[in-house]
């Protein structure tokens, strides 16, 4: 039988090796942490529910959220925009701005009486919307898809504290 071994105490390098590794480590964790903070702050993450935004995005489709999109400038014609509408939030595109005349016929967004050009791809249907001038603070939101059936189809007119934000990027799952 060997005898055990006297136990050897750690040398004072071992110690600061050690130290050094588990402040690196501590450093990483809280900048890590700090980072999904600052991420958080700032975007945030939404997943679609329905088709109404079909081609552009289906449903559980993950979008991600600009929340600060909106502080400097205000959205454009033609941004996807999360918005909330009575109690929910919703997905939608930006197709009148304030003090326009906005109307649907057969699908197609007019504005002030002339055809909206689609600069992304829309599923036209059979949506008509009577002509309406939108207040100086409200936008019209309304999905890429325009054929879904008339009992499910959500169009919106919103104000800007209504915006979470500008849709920026998106992953199909």
């Amino acid at each position: 039988m060997r005898p055990d071994r006297p136990r050897r105490h750690s040398t004072f390098s071992e110690r600061r090796r050690w130290r050094r590794r588990s402040a690196g480590l501590a450093s990483t964790l809280l900048l890590l942490v700090l980072g999904v903070m600052v991420v958080s702050l700032r975007y945030r993450l939404v997943w679609v529910v329905g088709d109404s935004m079909r081609p552009t995005y289906r449903s559980g489709d993950l979008l991600v959220v600009d929340k600060w999109a909106y502080r400097s400038h205000r959205p454009d014609r033609g941004d996807v925009v999360v918005a909330l509408y009575h109690g929910g939030w919703i997905v939608k595109r930006v197709v009148g701005l304030p003090t326009e005349v906005v109307e649907v016929r057969h699908g197609r967004v007019m504005v002030d009486g002339s055809r909206l050009p689609m600069e992304h791809a829309v599923e036209l249907g059979f949506l008509d919307i009577a002509p309406g001038r939108l207040l100086a603070d409200r936008y019209a939101i309304l999905g890429d898809n325009r054929g879904v059936e008339p009992s499910a189809f959500l169009h919106a007119v919103v104000s800007p504290r209504q915006v979470l934000g500008k849709v920026v990027a998106s992953a199909r799952l």
